[in-house]
This record gives C-alpha cells, structure tokens and sequence, in this order.
C-alpha cells in the first residue's frame, strides 16, 4: 500500500517507501501484526502495534526527514 500510495497521492514518499530496506521492514511489520491478529482476534492490537512503530519511526528515527517533511 506504501508503494501504491507513493506512486499516486503522495509522490514525495516514492524514494523512502521503495527502498529494499524499508519494504523490508513493512514486510515483517504486516507479518507480525497478522499473528498479533490471529493470536488476539482482535483488529486493535495491530492497529495500535502500527501506529506505535510509525510513531517511533517518525519522531526518533528521522522518519519526516526521510518523507521531506521536516
């Protein structure tokens, strides 16, 4: 979905969200929240488990200087 968005509404994020390791990294971020899922049954553990890693990836890892954002 990062590609896709990167390459239609938000074209800025192409370099970031097409990189090896950050596809990567969403990759084994989706497989974890799908066993979080499936061991919760519930759509608020990976929800909450996303938002927490953005979050970190955004505020302490330069994640708005990766997007152009700061």
């Amino acid at each position: 979905m990062h590609v896709v968005s990167s390459l239609t509404v938000y074209p800025d994020g192409f370099p970031t969200f097409t990189t090896p390791l950050f596809l990567l990294s969403a990759l084994l971020l989706g497989f974890i929240c799908t066993m979080a899922y499936w061991q919760s049954g519930s759509w608020w553990v990976p929800v909450v488990m996303h938002w927490l890693v953005v979050f970190v990836w955004l505020m302490f890892l330069d994640g708005y200087g990766q997007l152009g954002l700061a």
